[in-house]
């Protein structure tokens, strides 16, 4: 790709955490908003948690089971030696291996490692112990870990009512674990089998799987305030035309105390459509769901062009048709996290400040939503650090 210093840009098969499962629902109460004041308006912003419905929780997941680590294809002596290059003493490896291994018709190491021994992994061997596991079929929390960072654990101690709320705040500090500048967590099983019933349960698995996002709307209260979000929002949006916006925004302004002006209505029509639902039924029959890719290539389309989903059209795609840019300055931008080794893990649209329009994952029960970059690279940093890399289309 033209532009992007050289590295190789490929869109990785990306699905998003696995327990993002279910439709998301406004569950947040409002703590204030910011006002981002810019070329775009004055963008009042307020930051929401989107909780899995209860609905999606199932029995089995709620269910306290042991903990299961599978070491792949190996003997006892190797896995000791995995447990050592993972900076675990002799003692703390004849601790997790106690119990043995388990039956496996398939020759793979499987150990359920005592509760105990694994509450005593010190963060650094813990982090380098679950990416050895997280290369491992078959073990799921671990492949894909959960963002969890310490507002968002002491916000879930706080809104919930868990029966010994001091205990679990100790078991969290000591399975968290940092990876690429972010805390991470895996052992959902341990704190499962210290609630105190299924009410809890479900309260802790919601509060877990949260994902920030915000909601936006413009502020309009003098005719003055109407110039920038005009000139900002028609420039590049398609089906966004002043013709049609400068009426609505003067009925705002003589109002009085109108409120924000939702941003959907400064949305081209696809994205409009989308904001906070998931894919309808024909767009995901017999083909393969809406992503992130799909998503951010369609942004400008009123009909959205399917070709979008094949990962290679649309690298080839943004080849053809952007150019990098240093930072995003006008609705449409396009960011792309990247790895390490340039390969494209998300794709996500620009609006505002540092609002961005998204659908993280091709599951068809991720509703699209506005979230800032910030709460997105966590969310893509799991395994390797992701950095951002910003374009835009040619013809704009």
């Amino acid at each position: 790709m033209a532009g992007l210093v050289g590295l190789a840009v490929w869109f990785a098969s990306h699905g998003m955490a696995h327990r993002g499962d279910g439709i998301a629902g406004l569950l947040g109460r409002d703590q204030g908003y910011e006002i981002m004041e810019g070329p775009w308006g004055d963008l009042m912003v307020w930051d929401l948690r989107l909780e899995v419905p209860e609905e999606f929780i199932t029995r089995e997941e709620m269910s306290p089971r042991p903990t299961q680590w599978n070491f792949g294809k190996m003997s006892l002596d190797q896995a000791r030696n995995v447990l050592a290059i993972q900076g675990c003493s002799p003692a703390q490896a004849d601790s997790l291996l106690q119990n043995g291994p388990m039956p496996s018709p398939s020759g793979e190491f499987i150990i359920q490692p005592p509760e105990s021994a694994v509450l005593r992994l010190k963060s650094e061997p813990r982090n380098d112990l679950y990416a050895f596991l997280a290369q491992q079929s078959g073990n799921r929390y671990y492949q894909e870990p959960v963002y969890l960072p310490p507002t968002q654990m002491e916000k879930l101690l706080r809104e919930n009512k868990f029966s010994h709320p001091e205990e679990l705040r100790l078991l969290l500090q000591k399975l968290v674990y940092p990876r690429n500048g972010y805390q991470y967590f895996s052992d959902p099983e341990i704190i499962l089998r210290h609630l105190a019933n299924d009410r809890e349960r479900v309260d802790f698995l919601r509060g877990i799987f949260a994902v920030d996002a915000v909601r936006a709307g413009l502020r309009v209260q003098t005719s003055q305030d109407c110039e920038k979000p005009l000139a900002y929002w028609t420039h590049s949006m398609p089906g966004v035309t002043a013709t049609d916006l400068k009426p609505l925004l003067e009925s705002f302004y003589k109002l009085k105390d109108p409120g924000p002006l939702s941003i959907l209505y400064v949305l081209p029509p696809m994205a409009r459509l989308r904001l906070y639902t998931t894919p309808r039924p024909e767009e995901v029959k017999g083909a393969k769901p809406p992503d992130c890719h799909w998503t951010a290539l369609n942004f400008f389309r009123r009909e959205p062009d399917p070709r979008m989903s094949d990962n290679q059209y649309a690298s080839d795609y943004i080849k053809n048709n952007f150019t990098q840019i240093s930072q995003p300055s006008q609705p449409g931008d396009l960011l792309l996290l990247l790895n390490p080794q340039g390969q494209v893990l998300h794709s996500a649209t620009y609006l505002a400040g540092n609002i961005y329009f998204t659908k993280n994952g091709l599951n068809v029960v991720q509703p699209w939503v506005l979230m800032r970059e910030k709460d997105l690279l966590p969310l893509f940093s799991k395994h390797e650090p992701a950095h951002p890399a910003y374009f835009r289309k040619r013809d704009l």
